[in-house]
């Protein structure tokens, strides 16, 4: 059986905007994840958690982050999401504030945002864009 939060990863990978280099990237957090030391300077990651997939919070940022798939590549992001508290591993219950939480972890490990109420694409890409290691990214240095 698929638990709702493998599901959840599943339906948001497969929607996944088309494939290709602009597909966004839509991962279940593993319960067994201690960490994100593997992709500390290669992505930024957005963690949604909520206590149910059906969640009302949840499937707006989803949508949201859907919606912005380009975006999202183009910035190196990959999405995590745990809608399963029953399951969560201590990295996601570590992350948990409630009911719903949404995180920016940037390149550098350092947690950028963290919000109880769905994050705007305009928001999430403003903060991302500030950053000095984005801002080289733009300007073609990597």
């Amino acid at each position: 059986m698929i638990g709702s939060r493998h599901l959840a990863g599943a339906v948001f990978m497969a929607a996944g905007l088309g494939g290709g280099a602009e597909a966004a990237e839509f991962r279940p957090l593993d319960p067994g994840r201690a960490d994100f030391a593997d992709l500390r300077w290669q992505a930024r990651i957005v963690v949604v958690l909520a206590d149910d997939a059906a969640d009302a919070a949840f499937c707006d940022q989803m949508a949201r982050l859907r919606s912005a798939g380009a975006g999202l590549a183009e910035r190196d992001i990959i999405v995590f999401t745990d809608t399963d508290p029953a399951t969560r591993g201590p990295l996601g219950t570590r992350l948990s504030d409630g009911p719903f939480t949404a995180l920016l972890i940037g390149k550098d490990g350092g947690t950028k945002r963290r919000e109880s109420a769905p994050l705007a694409i305009d928001d999430l890409f403003a903060t991302i864009d500030a950053m000095p290691m984005r801002r080289r990214e733009m300007q073609g240095g990597d």
